[in-house]
Order: structure tokens, then sequence, then C-alpha cells
């Protein structure tokens, strides 16, 4: 049992997960591929088609993949679309794979907790187990792990959510700097 309960620290998270550690690097993973892919809407796809599609205007298109310019119009679409749609079509699959995984590493580790709890319940001390409440042993037993299992499956989310918000300010910096603090201090 842990003693000090004011501090959380990665550690004692780890311990906690110890059976299925595995598995939660696997949803911690899947966390930030999605993270990663959520940025790619069709907000971010427009301007990559355009800069494709007027690789004038874009000098960077040009500097960086010369053959731009030489490539067939239609076939150049017709790229750009197939490569979009592959893109989403990934994109779907690890969210829902990210979906799966972190919802099923939480159901694991609610059974791993409920049996932990079974067992010390059924192999405990009897003096201390007649002076507890019935209400409160079958709140420990059932309840509590549901809570926890649910943090980890909100924890993923907030992860998630964070990481996103941290990606598209970064890559707002680089693409204007000027605009995004202007934005920021408003």
């Amino acid at each position: 049992m842990r003693e000090d309960t004011s501090q959380f620290n990665l550690s004692f998270l780890w311990q906690v997960v110890k059976p299925y550690q595995t598995r939660a690097l696997y949803v911690l993973m899947f966390v930030l591929i999605d993270t990663a892919l959520a940025s790619l809407g069709i907000g971010m796809i427009l301007p990559v088609f355009q800069a494709f599609l007027l690789p004038d205007k874009s000098k960077w298109i040009t500097e960086y993949i010369p053959f731009i310019k030489i490539v067939n119009h239609n076939q150049l679409i017709i790229t750009l679309v197939v490569i979009t749609v592959i893109v989403f079509f990934f994109k779907l699959v690890v969210g829902l794979a990210k979906a799966y995984l972190s919802r099923e590493f939480a159901e694991r580790m609610r059974m791993h907790w409920i049996t932990c709890i079974g067992e010390r319940i059924l192999y405990g001390d009897y003096g201390s187990l007649v002076n507890q409440k019935q209400g409160v042993l079958l709140n420990n037993w059932l309840n509590e792990p549901a809570s926890a299992s649910r943090f980890f499956v909100n924890s993923t989310i907030y992860l998630s959510s964070l990481a996103l918000v941290i990606a598209l300010f970064v890559l707002s910096l680089c693409i204007d700097w000027k605009i995004t603090i202007i934005f920021v201090t408003i």
C-alpha cells in the first residue's frame, strides 16, 4: 500500500500498470500517432494541394521537389487525391485502434484490480473485514476499479488533446510566428 498519497509520480503509475506495461506502451504509442494524424484535416490538406498545384507561388516546392513542374497537372491531382484518401483511411484505422486499445487496456486493468481486491477480501484478516461495512467493501471492490479505469481512458484523451494543441501551436509558430503571438496575446 502506498503511504504518501499527496504526491503523484510516474514511477507509481508504472507500478500500478505493471502487469500490462507493454499494453500501456502500445496505448501511448497509438495516442501519439493518432495525435499526429489528428492535425491532418481538410484545413491542412487544402494548403498542401494549393502548394503542389500552383508551384510558382510556393518557392519551397520548386526548390525541394523540382520535378513538380514537369509532372502532368491531371496526374498530380489524381496522385494528391489518392494520397489524401490513403492518409485519411490510415487516420481512421489508427483512431479506431487507439480507441479499442485504450478501452481494452482499461478493462484489463479494471479486472486485474477487482481480482486483487477480491483476493485481499477473501484471504485478508477476518477481524478487519468484519469491522467494515458491506457497502464500503462492495464500493472498494467494484466501483473504485471502474473509476480508476475511466481515469486511464480519460487520461489518454487528455494526453492526446494536449499533444495536439502543442503540435498545432508549434506548427502555427513555424508558419507565421507574428500572427501566432498576436493571436495568443488576444
